[in-house]
């Protein structure tokens, strides 16, 4: 602690400490120019990807919007979405419980036994966890379908 106060005092400590921080300052700024820039690409990319997305949207719904067989045809899409998140969430909480059932497994096993136990559990739940995700994806497309197809209905109504 004296050695630390001591540096306070001592006048080459406050150069040092002047000269850092404009050099911090220098390098701080050509950073930032730097990142701003980079920023502004992805913000750009992003609105773009956007207002595709928005105007998608906007189409199918005035073609839902035409056509009562569209809004019959776009709720069986949404069954469809429902069906596959259904599946493959089973099938993911299926490969889930089969990776920890061999893991539990490969314990009373020893030699080329315990890591054909171990490599099989392991790629049972990286293949459970990405069957999971797609389920949710599923889940995430017949949620944007019913919306669709709610928000049609909504606007064909007097």
């Amino acid at each position: 602690m004296r050695n630390f106060l001591t540096n306070l005092t001592s006048f080459y400590w406050w150069i040092s400490v002047v000269i850092v921080g404009i050099l911090i300052n220098v390098f701080s700024v050509y950073i930032t120019r730097k990142f701003d820039a980079r920023l502004s690409k992805t913000s750009s990319w992003w609105r773009e990807r956007s207002e595709k997305q928005k105007a998608e949207y906007l189409r199918e719904l005035a073609v839902l919007q035409s056509s009562q067989h569209e809004q019959v045809v776009a709720g069986f899409r949404e069954i469809r979405f429902l069906l596959s998140m259904l599946f493959y969430l089973l099938v993911g909480v299926a490969f889930f419980s089969l990776g920890f059932f061999m893991h539990a497994g490969s314990q009373k096993h020893v030699g080329i036994w315990y890591w054909s136990f171990i490599s099989v559990s392991i790629i049972s739940l990286i293949s459970g966890f990405v069957a999971g995700l797609i389920g949710f994806r599923e889940a995430d497309r017949a949620s944007r379908q019913r919306r669709l197809i709610d928000e049609s209905r909504h606007k064909n109504q007097p």
